[in-house]
């Protein structure tokens, strides 16, 4: 992005550029492509939409407050096929408790990933800090694509595949830090908000494909055991889910 995008210089030094908030409404950064059918999910997104994250830690340097983005989300959970999902503002986290599951020649167990999910929303959105504008996306875009390449080279394991992972997953995690050039904590709870949002439309969906059951959920993963004729149609949910939301599932098969 280069230091003129990202640093600003005066007298005493050169400093990053960052955005500073004293509130965010979450109705202003959920996607209008949210939606559930579940009412436990829509009492969740319900309050979502009335909540607005503030500042109540002062900075004795920067331009403004430090939005409170950890801990503010106390006892969020809906109670959907049978496993409570806990929201908070970092992520979905749900699971069976006390069951035992096997694989074998009637029923399958599937894991499905989103890929470089935090990343990837950022990207397939357009969403950047504001003060680096859009050719900040441009910039982010090519990191996954350079993943790939190297992973082509080098396996997926690779160095060089695992730096571009590392470099993906730092400058999200660097827009909540208060200290970097990435600093906009709206950028973050966009991705993190929309992110479990979208998890659980995508767990909703695949609940309706019969003898489907959930047993856990955690960030960009979802887990369920399914009778091995209805796994096609649990395909088809999940190929429209991608359709709708730009995103990747990755498969895995226990």
């Amino acid at each position: 992005l280069g230091d003129e995008l990202c640093y600003e210089r005066s007298a005493d030094g050169k400093f990053p550029r960052q955005t500073f908030r004293t509130s965010i409404a979450l109705n202003d950064i959920i996607f209008p492509s949210v939606e559930f059918r579940h009412p436990e999910f829509n009492r969740v997104l319900s309050w979502m939409r009335a909540q607005t994250l503030r500042a109540d830690e002062f900075q004795v340097e920067g331009e403004g407050a430090k939005i409170r983005t950890k801990g503010v989300f106390s006892g969020v959970h809906a109670n959907v096929g049978g496993v409570v999902f806990e929201f908070g503002t970092g992520g979905i986290h749900a699971s069976v408790e006390a069951q035992r599951f096997v694989a074998d020649d009637e029923f399958a167990i599937v894991d499905i990933d989103v890929a470089s999910l935090y990343p990837n929303i950022a990207i397939v959105n357009r969403l950047y800090p504001e003060h680096l504008g859009e050719r900040f996306v441009e910039e982010y875009a090519r990191l996954p694509q350079e993943r790939k390449e190297w992973q082509k080279k080098t396996g997926k394991k690779g160095t060089e595949a695992n730096a571009m992972k590392l470099a993906s997953n730092g400058t999200y995690g660097n827009s909540n830090n208060a200290y970097s050039v990435f600093y906009d904590p709206k950028f973050t709870m966009t991705i993190t908000i929309n992110g479990q949002l979208l998890l659980c439309m995508l767990a909703e969906w695949l609940l309706t494909v019969d003898t489907l059951q959930i047993i856990q959920a955690n960030t960009d993963v979802i887990t369920y055991r399914i009778h091995r004729s209805r796994m096609p149609h649990a395909e088809i949910v999940r190929d429209v889910w991608m359709r709708r939301t730009g995103l990747v599932l990755e498969e895995v098969r226990y």
